[in-house]
């Protein structure tokens, strides 16, 4: 099994805790994750939003993917990656203000889908399905869905990561690496979640899940991670 252990992003403690998020020093653990604050740019030139994950691996989908745990990448397709082998425990999650009980997906955004699938794969990270749709401003994608962490386990044992790439690849564009775009949070209470965080969370809206409502956290909150809550999924 391979489980999302941290991510590490541009912001400020301060921005998460003015969310209503449960800080301790720069680490909010939300589910059995840790994002990890590292503070803000110092230049327009330094990347922002999410900088990198750590990704623990069992030795034992190593082993049955031919993978030497010396040789693991220190990026899956262009995407910063800090590798674990036997990542054992996550610390335990606090209740958070906000309402947030876990991490549903991360997106990371592809030129091309295929080849970024087959970095996953190569990795032991195996794609449960690929989906053809629109999303993202009504543009037509293509999405590949992984689970890191325990499929079978409970909603905060793993986490969903989508990577998201064009119908066609465009030449232009084929070289480019695979990046990380944002976050989708689940909120026990989206209703809860609009009265601590205020302005800065838009009115939900019907999500593409069917039964799930989402709504999106302004840029003006200060993070520099594009946010959105969705409610729980359907029992």
């Amino acid at each position: 099994m391979t489980q999302l252990l941290t991510l590490t992003v541009t912001d400020q403690p301060s921005t998460w805790e003015s969310l209503g998020f449960t800080v301790d020093d720069i680490a909010v653990r939300i589910g059995t994750v840790t994002i990890l604050c590292a503070g803000k740019p110092t230049s327009a030139d330094e990347p922002k939003g999410i900088l990198e994950w750590t990704i623990g691996w069992d030795p034992e989908t190593l082993e049955a993917h031919d993978v030497d745990p010396d040789d693991l990448p220190g990026d899956i397709d262009g995407v910063p990656t800090s590798a674990i082998v036997g990542a054992g425990t996550p610390p335990v999650a606090p209740v958070h203000p906000n309402g947030v009980t876990t991490i549903d997906h991360v997106v990371v955004m592809t030129p091309d889908l295929d080849r970024t699938v087959a970095e996953f794969e190569a990795l032991g990270i195996s794609c449960r399905r690929v989906h053809e749709g629109a999303a993202y401003g009504s543009k037509t994608v293509r999405q590949a869905f992984f689970w890191l962490g325990n499929p079978d386990g409970t909603d905060e044992e793993k986490v969903i990561v989508e990577v998201v790439g064009p119908q066609v690849v465009e030449p232009d564009q084929a070289h480019e690496p695979a990046r990380f775009f944002g976050l989708a949070l689940t909120s026990a209470d989206l209703t809860l979640s609009a009265s601590v965080i205020g302005e800065h969370m838009k009115p939900p809206t019907e999500a593409v899940q069917p039964g799930r409502k989402i709504a999106s956290i302004s840029s003006k909150a200060g993070s520099t991670v594009a946010l959105v809550l969705m409610s729980p999924h359907p029992k």
